[in-house]
């Protein structure tokens, strides 16, 4: 049976409440995420959720989420557990408890949650939005370093209100209290277009396959995913045994579009006959070739969802809902719901797959190629012009490395970084500095490495916004220690992605959650 809905508001917020019996599940969703952050106050919205989250209570099945553009609190208990969880999370909103800001900082350095996202999938939104937007998912959580309770507060009072959120419940629930602060919703910055232009192929650091691409946001992009996942399997597998496993997922990145990863593992050696075999289904997909009981079952799956069986079913479709309309989906009634799910049909999928021709980037190893796409370089950027800094003799490199340096930004190894594009100037030990551009290029500068570094570093901090820079953080030492004798000392902050020691947070995961039920995540 298709679930009905209510409109209503909930103390001062939009609630979209089910008609589900049994135990109550409910959800708290904020419209920010992420996405929505800047790298330098990454992870202080996954701090502040950590800080409402109340103490732990077996009773209940508790979970909370950052994903790229919202964050959520879930809960499925009895009324007066969901009562308790709602008025606590909606007050530690309203007013922090910063007397937990220490501990609640050191356990984010030591946290080992279930990886949301593959290692393929982090890089893809790294490769394809860089320091920015859908791409700071793929970063450190640089915000920690020196983050303070009036930060938190200022970050409650901006976001955390009455027209920024969406209280979810899978049926009516009486006697409800969020206080919340009232306040209109939230101006948050565009999504950045993507920095690869499709078709193409680039070279990526992790292991594996993968297609990325922008698709519309809409279920007949659904539809086209979960269909194209069975043929990957198919044909990859079971047909081919090219792969092991395969895993598709769709990242909301605005009202309009998202960000689909199809990814799969592969031997090295067989990297660039995968890489051909997923753009074989992608072409299948795109001139309506796909085996018509993939789409038929795909097409069933999506349509079911509309169905829930339990309240916590229910509970993660009204979230969808919601989070939907807060991005700026239209709202609809469950019947129109049930009608634009159920349009999606084989040619709106074929329509679909043509878009994702258009626009995909292939990841794969930098010694494999599909043989079909132009291959591009990631990241690509003019150098500056300025003063030429060389380094000293006595370097640990057997090749003489330069780096330019102007009033328009900093070049070396190949990369530049330009100031009026610099997401972030990260501070090391020793004086280091890393400068890492809006599109993800970093380049390092290190005073001992270089002939007059310390001015060069004097001239480079006096250009730099002082709101840009991130203080220096114990763990890089760590780095620094072990770069051994290969050569320059070159340390970049995506030498961090690499590893989770460093990272001091899963470096595989496109999403801050934790959860208080052994097996997952609850609306997932």
């Amino acid at each position: 049976m298709v679930l009905e809905w209510q409109r209503g508001t909930i103390d001062g917020v939009q609630a979209p409440v089910g008609d589900v019996d049994g135990p109550v599940a409910a959800g708290l969703v904020l419209g920010v995420g992420q996405a929505h952050e800047t790298l330098t106050t990454r992870g202080r919205l996954h701090l502040l959720e950590h800080l409402a989250f109340p103490p732990r209570d077996r009773r209940a099945e508790r979970s909370g989420l950052v994903d790229l553009t919202h964050t959520i609190f879930a809960l499925q208990g009895d009324d007066g557990d969901v009562r308790r969880f709602l008025r606590d999370v909606g007050g530690a909103l309203a007013q922090p408890p910063v007397g937990r800001l220490a501990v609640e900082r050191r356990i984010l350095g030591v946290e080992d949650d279930r990886p949301l996202l593959a290692g393929l999938e982090v890089e893809a939104v790294r490769l394809l939005f860089g320091a920015q937007g859908a791409g700071l998912a793929a970063w450190p959580e640089f915000g920690l370093r020196d983050v303070g309770p009036q930060d938190l507060r200022d970050l409650a009072l901006r976001w955390c209100v009455t027209g920024g959120a969406r209280l979810v419940l899978s049926r009516p629930l009486e006697g409800v209290e969020l206080g919340l602060p009232d306040g209109p919703p939230p101006t948050l910055p565009p999504s950045p277009a993507p920095i690869l232009q499709g078709p193409v192929e680039v070279a990526s650091a992790a292991s594996g396959v993968a297609i990325a691409a922008i698709v519309p946001a809409e279920p007949a992009a659904g539809c086209m995913r979960d269909a194209i996942e069975r043929r990957t399997w198919e044909v990859l597998r079971e047909q081919r045994g090219l792969a092991y496993d395969i895993a598709s997922k769709t990242m909301p990145l605005n009202a309009e579009q998202s960000l689909l990863v199809l990814s799969c593992d592969a031997r090295p050696a067989d990297a660039g006959l995968t890489a051909a075999a997923l753009l074989d289904v992608i072409d299948e997909a795109a001139e309506g070739r796909l085996p018509d009981h993939h789409i038929v079952e795909a097409h069933e799956d999506l349509v079911g969802r509309l169905s829930p069986n339990d309240p916590l079913e229910a509970l993660g479709m009204l979230i969808a809902l919601a989070a939907g309309e807060m991005r700026g989906r239209p709202q609809r009634t469950p019947r129109e719901v049930h009608d634009h799910f159920s349009a999606a049909g084989p040619a709106d999928v074929a329509t679909v797959a043509r878009g994702v021709q258009q626009t995909l980037a292939v990841l794969l190893p930098a010694d494999a190629s599909s043989g079909r796409l132009r291959r591009a370089t990631w990241p690509t950027s003019d150098p500056v012009a300025g003063q030429r800094y060389r380094t000293r003799l006595l370097a640990r490199t057997s090749d003489a490395m330069e780096v330019m340096a102007g009033p328009d930004g900093v070049t070396a190894g190949g990369a530049t970084v330009r100031f009026d594009a610099l997401a972030a100037g990260v501070n090391g030990d020793a004086g280091a500095l890393t400068l890492v551009g809006l599109d993800g290029q970093e380049v390092h500068l290190d005073p001992e490495d270089l002939r007059d570094g310390p001015a060069l570093l004097e001239d480079v901090l006096g250009r730099v916004t002082p709101q840009l820079l991130v203080p220096a953080d114990d763990r890089l030492r760590a780095v620094r220690a072990g770069a051994g004798d290969t050569g320059l000392r070159t340390f970049a902050v995506a030498d961090l992605h690499r590893d989770p020691q460093l990272l001091g947070i899963a470096p595989d995961r496109l999403g801050d959650a934790h959860d208080e039920r052994a097996g997952g995540k609850l609306w997932r």
